[in-house]
């Protein structure tokens, strides 16, 4: 890969849930990467607006390998004020050399 490949900067949270005092499930989101450096391939959605644009609802984000990462199914990356859901995290060639994170746009 070539040199700046990673050159942006995104947060990683994991989600804690617990209980409040009525016993309800709260969902809390804690940093675990407050900052992890990136490339990013967007994915849009087959359809465009009228307006020409399109909705990106799908991002692959790829850092390099480090031993020791915890990067999960279910974490959420936030990546220019917009939260993506991790679904899968992937060795990109099986060499530990960089891991894709496939993820999708959700709520806030």
């Amino acid at each position: 890969m070539r040199n700046g490949f990673c050159n942006l900067a995104v947060l990683v949270q994991s989600a804690t849930r617990s209980r409040d005092e009525y016993g309800h499930d709260e969902l809390t989101w804690v940093t675990k990467y407050s900052t992890l450096w990136v490339s990013v391939r967007t994915r849009a959605r087959a359809a465009a607006y009228a307006d020409g644009t399109a909705q990106v609802d799908g991002v692959t984000f790829t850092t390099p390998y480090h031993e020791g990462h915890d990067l999960e199914r279910g974490d959420r990356v936030v990546w220019d004020g917009v939260n993506y859901e991790v679904q899968t995290v992937m060795d990109r060639n099986g060499q530990r050399a960089f891991i894709d994170l496939e993820a999708v746009q959700v709520a806030a």
